[in-house]
């Protein structure tokens, strides 16, 4: 399975490559404008024949140009509002998108809807010992 969060890096980066976006823990000393991602949250209905539909919750604040912020932001919510709207390449549509402010920080969630299949594991990886022939000797 591929990793979603990876893959929404990835398309951060495809579509705006001069902005940073961390995943693990912000350096002391970053650069701003820059994207924090993290994913918040993720529920799993099991379905039949060993699928799972994952719902991904996902939280991408945007740490805005200091020298003007407010304007920034507005310009940087706009810009998400339209155009990141998918999972490239054409893997996923975000759902349930909001744009909020808190502390100065943009933030954009949104859910990710996926369903998963699982593997069999090692069932279908083992030799078969075959010993066969036709019926009556033909």
């Amino acid at each position: 399975m591929e990793d979603i969060t990876s893959l929404l890096i990835k398309t951060l980066h495809d579509k705006l490559p001069d902005i940073p976006v961390y995943r693990e823990k912000i350096p002391t000393a970053f650069s701003e404008p820059s994207f924090a991602l993290n994913r918040i949250g993720l529920a799993s209905k099991g379905e039949p024949n060993g699928r799972d539909m994952r719902l991904y919750s996902f939280d991408i604040a945007y740490f805005p140009e200091p020298n003007r912020p407010r304007e920034d932001m507005d310009n940087m919510a706009e810009w998400l509002t339209a155009n990141l709207t998918s999972i490239e390449p054409n893997y996923a549509t975000l759902i349930n998108r909001d744009i909020s402010v808190v502390d100065d920080i943009l933030h954009y969630t949104f859910d990710v809807r996926a369903r998963v299949r699982f593997g069999h594991g090692e069932l279908f990886n083992q030799p078969i010992d075959y010993k066969g022939g036709l019926k009556n000797g033909q």
